[in-house]
């Protein structure tokens, strides 16, 4: 029963191995020009072949500073595109890869020039989950 219950929060976590923080990852995302777009939601994504098994999809958000002046709005609209993922990821991302020897990095850049709510964006998230599945 303990065992279930530590998969089952094993499903929802996002660890720090799952952050995309190298800059030449993000200049190759950027280069490639792979994109899905669902409003206020554009995703840059590359797959790629995992090195190891313990390789995992990384993610990057990006909520533009000029759209945002204040720190405090865009650290929310980023919490909430990193939260949107980190429900919905097993179920549309997770699953589907693990049958294959692939992984996918994506950058997840906000668009709008105003302030969604959560549903809003979580909306985007699965729409652009779902696209990511189908073209592969």
């Amino acid at each position: 029963m303990l065992q279930e219950e530590d998969k089952s929060i094993q499903n929802y976590s996002f660890n720090k191995s799952e952050r995309l923080c190298s800059r030449k990852s993000i200049e190759n995302l950027l280069r490639d020009q792979r994109v899905c777009y669902h409003h206020p939601i554009k995703c840059y994504y590359a797959w790629e072949q995992k090195q190891q098994s313990s390789d995992q999809n990384q993610i990057a958000i990006a909520v533009p500073k000029k759209n945002f002046k204040k720190a405090v709005i865009r650290n929310k609209i980023k919490r909430r595109i990193r939260e949107s993922y980190r429900l919905n990821k097993q179920q549309f991302l997770v699953d589907f890869l693990s049958k294959s020897d692939q992984k996918v990095n994506l950058l997840f850049h906000y668009t709008s020039k105003k302030e969604h709510t959560f549903a809003v964006i979580e909306r985007a998230v699965i729409d652009v989950l779902k696209e990511l599945t189908a073209t592969q």
